[in-house]
């Protein structure tokens, strides 16, 4: 029987195209929330105050179901 679980979503800087940072979301309940981790990380880690549409289209290509 379906539960509703649509899967956890991962990623990671080095999937989008930034290799010299180790950082990635695992386990993410959905692509909502994966995306508010990456905006956060961005602005605290990389000093983005916006993700650049690339690097969105990028995570989104390099996003993982599992």
């Amino acid at each position: 029987m379906w539960d509703g679980n649509m899967g956890k979503y991962s990623v990671d800087c080095k999937g989008i195209g930034i290799p010299n940072c180790d950082f990635g979301v695992n386990n993410a309940s959905s692509k909502e929330d994966l995306f508010e981790i990456l905006k956060i990380h961005a602005r605290m880690g990389h000093n983005m105050h916006q993700i650049p549409p690339e690097k969105v289209q990028a995570a989104k290509k390099a996003m993982q179901v599992h």
